[in-house]
């Protein structure tokens, strides 16, 4: 599955470009070159080659790209702006820049008409500061998101020996748990064969007749060597 899709359009409000049928083909190839770029820069190349792999999207990917509202591990209710609403404010400098010029077969020429003038170059850093300044803010949602969400845990209602190393645990959630995850069952380590979304899950722990403590735990984005990168805001405003 490739990545939510961002289009020229979606480029509105105060993140909105002046363009015309010329500069909105350009546009787009910039987007759809830089896009891809910039989510490896952000989560690491392992976490971008599983979301483009991913069909259908997990619920995690899903929540970490388009935002959601969740409560943290002090009961703190919070909000992860999402990775696509960042890339578009950290694509916005580029594209106000490229959107100020029209590549033609005579050359490149800038976007003008009688009834407006092209924004200086002054005026386009300090909006382009402002934006990445934006950016970095939204970037940190999603850096805070994944690392309240780094460990979840809970506890099983019944635990049954399925007599084929594989066991099946009544649960209250089973939030951003996947098959073939695994997972700490009162310090076993089991991998997870099946899931009833927020019922239960069966898991391998290689051997049978075995009877788990509490809890059980798992780490959703522990795999995948996410860089999180310090993105700086220009200070300059």
């Amino acid at each position: 599955m490739a990545l939510p899709a961002i289009s020229i359009s979606d480029f509105v409000g105060e993140i909105r470009l002046n363009q015309d049928q010329y500069t909105a083909v350009d546009l787009q190839q910039l987007i759809d070159a830089k896009y891809p770029e910039m989510v490896r820069v952000v989560l690491g190349d392992w976490a971008y080659l599983e979301i483009s792999e991913s069909d259908p999207l997990p619920q995690k990917w899903q929540d970490l790209l388009d935002g959601v509202a969740y409560v943290d591990g002090r009961g703190v209710r919070r909000f992860c702006d999402g990775l696509v609403k960042a890339v578009k404010y950290l694509l916005y400098p580029v594209l106000l820049r490229e959107s100020n010029w029209n590549n033609t077969s005579a050359g490149n020429f800038h976007n003008y008409n009688e009834n407006s003038k092209p924004l200086s170059g002054g005026s386009m850093a300090v909006l382009g500061a402002l934006r990445n300044n934006q950016a970095v803010d939204f970037v940190a949602s999603v850096y805070r998101f994944i690392r309240e969400n780094s460990q979840i845990s809970t506890e099983f209602t019944s635990q049954t020996d399925n007599n084929d190393n594989t066991y099946t645990f009544e649960v209250t959630t089973t939030k951003y748990l996947a098959i073939g995850d695994v997972v700490q069952i009162g310090g076993i380590s089991a991998n997870i064969t099946a899931i009833v979304a927020d019922t239960e899950i069966t898991a391998d722990a290689g051997l049978d007749g075995l009877f788990f403590a509490q809890p059980i735990v798992w780490h959703p984005f522990a795999k995948y060597e996410m860089p999180l990168p310090l993105l700086q805001k220009n200070s300059g405003l």
